[in-house]
């Protein structure tokens, strides 16, 4: 440090600082001391006998930086026991601009604070010409005058600190605010004298006092008097909830908030709060941070959301908005009145069919449903039946021919999985014994007939693998059904069997595969439901002719099918519920079972709805209602179309909007955004309008895209 740090005779040094939240007091991480100030540190001493170097990185708060700083300047007081701390990049000239002097020492306090960005600004004053006397007692003597205009920056949330520097030996300091002067119609005030904080809430001239004192008994006070002008937004924001100010408990209510730039043309950013809400609600606000939001009515009472609009600058003044909701009756989702949107209480007390939702496992361990509670209170809540997205696959739990027996199966992870559905009173659907995709076909098939394997070789090893598979699971009297074939069609006009299937080129280029595992399962499980599921088939096209005559195929000759799987991978508007309808009620007509096995409903999809010209950017109030709508049409049709006691049930894709097979394919398309949500449940596991739409059809309302 230089001498132009240690003079004798006081004066005052006084800062004027903004802070993003109120008060100094900070819980970061204390930063490293580099070894020379250290030294410096020890060299200083403390009057108090205790060793500086022992209190090194353990002041993290606002009081102990302002007494580093007093170390820093040179002055020799007793520093408090927490008062040495360290600074991380300090340098003799931290400014870098060739000098030591005080905006070096001003540079390491700002970075002790967290406060070295240019908004929230410090604002520091020395007043050399108006110095104060001081001996044994603090003696009034004359204050400087300082005016401390911050026009320009934000000013919500002021601090305001003052350091005395000089000779105070024998002297116990104390320092008092008050905040006199303010705007007519402030409601301004300190959080206390010794934290003196405060909102700049109003434009205008606000005067701050300091009163010091040396704590003898005949001490005199000083007082110094600063201003600042302070600027407030003039932003005015509108909150909006819709029509949703009234909901049932359990309802996603969709905020929609706006405001107009502000006179400089800056960028605006949004923040929604809940200001209040009941007090056993856990209710979160989702995507807070943008114009529009969203939160769940967890419990029945009053929430108020607040909604603030930044400009780069200031915040403008809170715009409030008040949603009340009122308790579902009787536990099963119905709602109070016609009028508002209500989710059920629960999905599958509302069929008399299994409905059911895909689930990741080991494969995606962030939503593994054996070990993530939110995957599992949601499954158990609305469903009765699961499908393991991949671990029932062919790859998974027969990955090598290498003894041709069972000890080429693995089931650990398969097993655990139908245990856990067992435990909670939750049905199976096996997916899928046979699948072309080739990342889940085993290297031993797709390299079948080059290792010396013949046709009639390959077909005996399948009916092995569908039958050891089938029968492993028999005992679990909670595997149900069976994905036996998936995906066996191509898209073509007309439609054929996959010719580039391993599956179709290791039987010699027939499609008698599919028979095949049926015969082999059924032998396996006389019980069990067999599907043959695809997708595309609800387009009542090309695709669903070519299935339609299979399936008359199979029937005239007995091959055991119980039903088929509709996928039902669908956008808002593609393909219509006309086509829909007219595919279920075509499939039903065969006096076989109709399961939806794969069901989402996709915003965004780059293969429907005119992608990208009518791409939806973010998820809106208007595109949620059209998603439950889309919902409501669907699950009618299949009410309307397939007998009761064909309804093999109906499964969702997924349990959130957080991961979907969509927003992975797509990533490109998408430019790596999740764009699709497909699902029923947002990424927070919050419900969507698409639950609701689900229930109204399950409780034959009229389907709707009102709020």
């Amino acid at each position: 440090m230089s001498a132009h740090f240690r003079f004798l005779g006081l004066q005052w040094i006084v800062a004027l600082g903004l802070v993003a939240c109120g008060g100094g007091d900070d819980d970061r991480t204390p930063l490293s001391a580099p070894a020379a100030e250290v030294q410096r540190v020890n060299a200083l001493g403390a009057s108090s006998g205790a060793d500086a170097a022992a209190l090194v990185n353990q002041a993290v708060n606002l009081q102990d930086a302002i007494a580093i700083l007093k170390l820093i300047v040179g002055l020799d007081v007793n520093a408090p026991g927490q008062a040495v701390t360290a600074y991380q990049s300090y340098a003799a000239d931290f400014d870098g601009n060739g000098k030591v002097e005080l905006t070096d020492a001003i540079g390491v306090l700002k970075r002790i604070v967290g406060l070295d960005a240019p908004s929230p600004a410090w604002l520091f004053f020395n007043q050399p010409g108006n110095p104060i006397t001081l001996s044994d007692k603090l003696n009034p003597g004359t204050p400087p005058a300082l005016a401390a205009d911050i026009a320009g920056t934000s000013a919500t949330n002021v601090a305001l600190v003052a350091v005395l520097r000089g000779d105070v030996v024998g002297s116990s300091l104390s320092y008092a605010w008050t905040l006199g002067l303010k705007p007519t119609g402030s409601n301004a005030a300190l959080k206390s004298a010794a934290a003196p904080v405060f909102t700049a809430d109003l434009p205008g001239t606000y005067e701050a006092t300091m009163t010091v004192t040396d704590g003898s008994a005949n001490s005199s006070s000083a007082t110094l008097t600063a201003t600042l002008t302070a600027r407030v937004s003039n932003i005015a924001p509108v909150a909006n909830a819709g029509s949703a100010q009234n909901v049932a408990v359990g309802a996603q209510v969709v905020l929609d908030g706006s405001a107009s730039s502000d006179a400089n043309g800056d960028a605006l950013s949004y923040a929604w709060t809940l200001a209040s809400k009941p007090n056993t609600s856990n209710a979160v606000i989702s995507a807070g941070n943008s114009a529009k939001a969203g939160f769940t009515a967890d419990v029945a009472g009053t929430y108020v959301l607040s909604l603030t609009v930044y400009d780069g600058q200031a915040s403008s003044p809170p715009a409030t908005i008040t949603v009340s909701a009122a308790s579902t009756t009787g536990g099963t989702g119905t709602c109070p009145t016609s009028t508002v949107s209500c989710p059920p209480a629960s999905l599958k007390t509302l069929a008399a069919f299994p409905l059911g939702a895909a689930v990741a496992n080991t494969d995606l361990q962030a939503y593994n449903i054996l070990t993530v509670a939110a995957e599992q209170q949601l499954v158990e809540k609305h469903f009765n039946q699961m499908t393991a997205s991949n671990i029932m696959k062919f790859k998974y739990l027969h990955p090598n021919n290498d003894t041709r027996s069972v000890n080429d199966f693995t089931f650990d992870k398969a097993d655990a999985f139908v245990s856990y559905g067992e435990s909670k009173s939750i049905n199976i659907h096996g997916h899928a014994l046979v699948w072309h995709s080739s990342y889940q076909v085993p290297d031993f098939v797709k390299n079948w007939s080059s290792a010396g394997g013949t046709s009639d070789q390959f077909l005996t090893m399948l009916d092995t693998h569908v039958s050891t598979i089938v029968n492993h699971f028999k005992g679990k009297a909670n595997v149900v059904s069976w994905d036996v074939v998936n995906e066996a069609l191509t898209d073509g006009n007309p439609s054929v069997f996959r010719t580039d299937s391993d599956f179709y080129i290791q039987s010699g280029n027939s499609p008698v595969y599919i028979e095949r595992a049926f015969k082999a399962a059924r032998l396996a499980n006389a019980n069990v439901d067999l599907y043959y599921n695809d997708y595309n088939i609800e387009r009542n096209g090309a695709k669903m002719t070519a299935l339609d005559a299979m399936l008359t195929d199979f029937q005239k000759r007995s091959i055991p099918l119980t039903g088929v799987g509709f996928q039902m991978h669908v956008c808002l508007n593609t393909p219509s519920v006309t086509a829909i309808a007219a595919a279920l009620k075509r499939v039903a007509a065969k006096g076989l079972k109709v399961k939806i096995t794969e069901l989402d409903v996709a915003i965004n999809n780059p293969n429907c709805d005119s992608f990208p010209a009518n791409k939806v950017s973010s998820f809106t109030q208007a595109a949620g209602l059209a998603q439950k709508k889309r919902y409501c049409e669907i699950v009618t049709a299949y009410l309307d179309n397939v007998p009761a006691g064909q309804r093999g049930g109906i499964t969702v894709w997924g349990t959130t909007d957080g991961h979907s097979w969509l927003d992975s394919n797509y990533a490109t398309e998408f430019e790596n955004q999740k764009l699709a949500w497909p699902l029923l449940f947002d990424a927070q596991y919050q419900s969507k309008p698409a639950l609701t739409g689900f229930a109204d059809a399950l409780t034959g309302k009229t389907c709707n895209d009102a709020p």
